[in-house]
């Protein structure tokens, strides 16, 4: 069961080998979520597409969650249903979004949905996390971010935790209004 670069010494390894790590996907663990299931009932789902099912938590309105299916091949017609949720959602809520996609459950990615998501407004998305738990997940976040360059900052992270740690530093600050107050204060000296 030994694996040697890119073959394996035998078909029963490669087997092996691949039904372990087809194991793997969909479980907790690679889903990025500290080795415990989440519990999605604490969550509002916002939408759902053939490919993902997106949420968002009620003290963290504005950071979406995908859940990508587990084991599915992601193509550019993914991509779009996907994105259109989060420009509806960045729409409805007024404000642009932090995305988090635990890239785990996806088996691979078509380069057409790679340019989709690299495309993504920044006015709509300000800061994407994907989370990585496995080696070809590590690999697919990598691809992305190396060959697609996406306007919205990126980062790979090994928990959900620290994706939406690292989403709220990146949260675009509300501009300062003049306090009333203030503006008193500056009247009555002139």
């Amino acid at each position: 069961m030994e694996r040697v670069g890119r073959t394996f010494r035998s078909r029963d390894a490669a087997r092996s080998w691949y039904h372990r790590s087809a194991f793997f996907v969909g479980t907790a663990s690679a889903q990025g979520l500290g080795g415990k299931m989440k519990d999605w009932s604490k969550y509002r789902k916002i939408g759902e597409t053939t490919a993902a099912t997106h949420y968002v938590a009620e003290e963290e309105p504005d950071v979406v969650i995908s859940v990508p299916v587990s084991g599915c091949t992601e193509t550019v017609v993914d991509a779009r249903a996907n994105t259109a949720i989060y420009y509806r959602y960045s729409s409805e809520l007024g404000k642009p979004l932090g995305v988090v996609v635990t890239l785990a459950n996806i088996r691979s990615q078509t380069a057409e949905s790679r340019h989709e998501y690299a495309g993504i407004d920044p006015k709509s998305v300000y800061a994407a996390g994907l989370v990585v738990t496995s080696g070809l997940a590590r690999a697919l976040g990598n691809f992305f971010m190396g060959l697609s360059r996406p306007k919205a900052p990126t980062r790979l992270f090994d928990t959900m935790e620290s994706a939406v740690d690292w989403l709220r530093t990146m949260r675009p600050r509300a501009p300062e209004r003049d306090d009333p107050e203030r503006q008193k204060d500056t009247t009555q000296r002139q």
